[in-house]
């Protein structure tokens, strides 16, 4: 039989690593990957008749998502087709001092925790400054923090909720004098 598995985030192909596990013991019978291209997304696995378990992790999103696919049967050497989506939102994060880019350290926290979802600078770069995070739907907590300023100053959102096409962007400007 086959595994066909079709990966996407938003509804466009997607980056994926595949690991295929026997349903009863967990023993991995194949790992592969889908990439963005429609030579190998849908990525189609042989497999033998049975029952199987899929892990999928999304190479390029923010903290590598891992969605999971359980008890998926094959039987009579016929084609399962199985799609997964890995919803998506965007995050900038501006940062200024005294209306110039400044250069400052990003968190991005999962709401009402210390775990990081994802992290980076801004620099005082137009390249780099907003900084923009694909991030899992979700809701986050951002820090920034001021590494060009004394003290180490820092900037907190709460619960603020990534999703969609539409990105969400937050600034803060931090006022310094000598």
């Amino acid at each position: 039989g086959r595994l066909s598995v079709k990966t996407t985030a938003d509804g466009a192909l997607t980056d994926v690593l595949l690991t295929v596990r026997k349903a009863e013991g967990g023993e991995i019978v194949t790992e592969s990957r889908t990439y963005t291209a429609a030579d190998t997304n849908p990525r189609v696995l042989p497999l033998p008749d049975g029952r199987y378990d899929v892990s999928a992790e999304a190479v390029r999103i923010a903290g590598r998502p891992t969605q999971s696919l359980k008890g998926i049967e094959i039987r009579d050497g016929a084609t399962v087709e199985k799609a997964i989506d890995f919803g998506t939102g965007t995050l900038r994060v501006k940062a200024t001092r005294n209306g110039a880019l400044s250069d400052v350290k990003v968190e991005v926290l999962r709401a009402g925790t210390r775990e990081v979802a994802a992290a980076g600078r801004t620099y005082r770069n137009a390249n780099h400054n907003p900084k923009e995070f694909r991030l899992p739907a979700g809701v986050y907590d951002v820090e920034i923090t001021a590494i060009e300023i004394e003290g180490d100053p820092m900037q907190r959102w709460e619960a603020v909720e990534v999703a969609g096409a539409t990105p969400v962007e937050r600034a803060h400007d931090f006022r310094t004098g000598t």
